[in-house]
């Protein structure tokens, strides 16, 4: 027992520590200028002179996407017309703040690689429970540290 409490606490302050980064990521990261946030190359070039790792760049990625693109509904009810839409400019994501799942993913995706990440937009079907969507979907896949990892912006 008298071993368990110094490795509870170290663990609590490792947390608190990590959680706190997070924080202070997410801070900075919604908080992007508006001057920097008119093309990929000027948000990309933020993120790469204002966090500096990989970790903290894709954090900073996704935090900015989250707080500054609204989801399209009307992108998206539109697609019952025309199943098969021209796909959404990442420009015009970026102009009018607003996308789809894929319009989400390309953002994520140029920036990403913008600031040195490899990634990818890959589509497909969500499932839930025995039913897959009618509608499709995009997600992005990063590497970071030689590893892939998801990542659903939307």
């Amino acid at each position: 027992m008298t071993r368990l409490l110094p490795l509870l606490a170290l663990s609590f302050l490792l947390t608190t520590k990590l959680l706190s980064q997070t924080g202070v990521t997410d801070a900075k990261a919604a908080a992007i200028p508006e001057a920097s946030c008119a093309s990929v190359e000027s948000l990309a070039s933020y993120i790469k002179d204002n966090f500096t790792t990989d970790t903290t760049r894709i954090r900073a990625i996704y935090v900015w996407i989250t707080h500054h693109i609204s989801y399209d509904v009307a992108r998206l009810k539109a697609r019952e017309l025309d199943p098969f839409p021209k796909p959404q400019a990442i420009a015009d994501v970026l102009a009018t703040r607003s996308a789809v799942c894929q319009g989400y993913s390309d953002l994520f995706a140029a920036l990403c690689k913008a600031v040195g990440i490899d990634a990818v937009v890959v589509s497909g079907y969500t499932r839930k429970g025995n039913s897959i969507s009618p509608i499709s979907h995009a997600w992005v896949a990063a590497q970071l540290a030689g590893d892939w990892y998801l990542f659903d912006p939307t």
